[in-house]
């Protein structure tokens, strides 16, 4: 065996460990749909309109600056 067998063998197993934590039950995130009001994007949490310049550098944002950032510290 060679070591492009090896390569071949370890990223085959990488793949293997992908899919299997991709298929697991924890995995499953739930997709948070935005809230949407009159074509005005509003934050999940306190419902004041997300930022035009947020929403250009995270397309799909959910929540303002802010409440994003005081929900990622909680978890």
């Amino acid at each position: 065996m060679d070591i492009f067998d090896r390569a071949q063998e370890a990223d085959e197993l990488f793949q293997r460990q992908a899919l299997n934590a991709i298929r697991s039950p924890r995995f499953s995130q739930k997709v948070e749909k935005p809230l949407v009001e009159n074509g005005v994007t509003l934050c999940l949490d306190c419902e004041e309109p997300i930022p035009p310049a947020r929403l250009a550098a995270v397309p799909g944002a959910v929540r303002c600056a802010r409440c994003q950032t005081m929900k990622e510290r909680k978890s």
